[in-house]
């Protein structure tokens, strides 16, 4: 009888390692679940990041490239003026030399 009693118990024992085992192995499988679900959200993310990293590097190249140009274009401006108020002064005294003789000759008549 001590000894049916020592079986069952140790029957009764295994039993519950089973269903613990079973329920553990339940919860694993959820858990594995659960985690691939995040790991997809998370490769999903890091793509739409990567992406928004991608524009975000586009778009400060071509404000560089922008910022670039209206440098360029500021200097060609200024030298623009530059040689038009050397060439006025150029003109101007081209215009005097060409116009002395006439007043030379107008002056002797």
């Amino acid at each position: 009888m001590i000894q049916l009693h020592k079986h069952q118990k140790w029957h009764n024992w295994f039993d519950h390692c089973f269903v613990v085992i079973l329920q553990w192995n339940v919860c694993m499988y959820v858990a594995a679940l659960m985690a691939l679900k995040r790991k997809k959200r998370y490769e999903k993310q890091l793509q739409q990041i990567d992406g928004t990293l991608s524009t975000i590097e586009f778009q400060r190249e071509a404000l560089q490239n922008a910022s670039t140009n209206t440098e360029v274009l500021r200097v060609m401006g200024d030298a623009a003026k530059a040689l038009k108020s050397a060439h006025k002064n150029m003109y101007d005294q081209l215009f005097f030399l060409l116009n002395r003789p006439s007043r030379i000759l107008t002056s002797l008549w």
